[in-house]
């Protein structure tokens, strides 16, 4: 065993606040700068990484977004192109059936005119004959009448 010494007064140590850097050496610190800076780089790279995420999506949802505002207005014009068909496909049925209509009371009118006109020419025909026998008779009996007298 060694003998104790008696104890000896230590010169008081005064403290200096140590900043962490200087309690490091230049190798040291220049580890802490590099670790520091790659930090950072990490956390504006994944700082801009979420925002390039964020606006990736915004861009998709505005992507749909226009995507179904467009097919919207495409169905849109294509139920007025439709709805226009059909109402000049009705338009010109109607005009057709019209067209149709008046046709057939053209005929009509035309029937109606010969068979009044069949009518009358059988009425003059009949009234012709009447009057040829009538004139017939007259001569019949005026002949008759002649012979008697004479």
């Amino acid at each position: 065993m060694k003998a104790l010494s008696p104890v000896q007064p230590v010169a008081p140590v005064v403290s200096q606040p140590v900043s962490p850097r200087s309690a490091l050496s230049s190798e040291q610190q220049m580890e802490l700068e590099v670790m520091k800076l790659k930090m950072d780089s990490e956390e504006r790279e994944k700082r801009l990484r979420f925002e390039a995420e964020a606006l990736e999506r915004k861009e998709k949802i505005e992507a749909e977004e226009r995507r179904e505002l467009r097919e919207r207005e495409l169905k849109k014009e294509a139920i007025e192109r439709q709805e226009k068909a059909e109402a000049l496909g009705k338009k010109e049925r109607q005009e057709a059936e019209a067209l149709e209509k008046e046709k057939q009371e053209a005929i009509e009118r035309q029937e109606k005119a010969e068979a009044l006109q069949r009518k009358q020419r059988i009425e003059e025909e009949r009234q012709e004959k009447r009057e040829a026998l009538q004139r017939r008779r007259s001569v019949r009996l005026l002949r008759k009448t002649e012979k008697l007298l004479f």
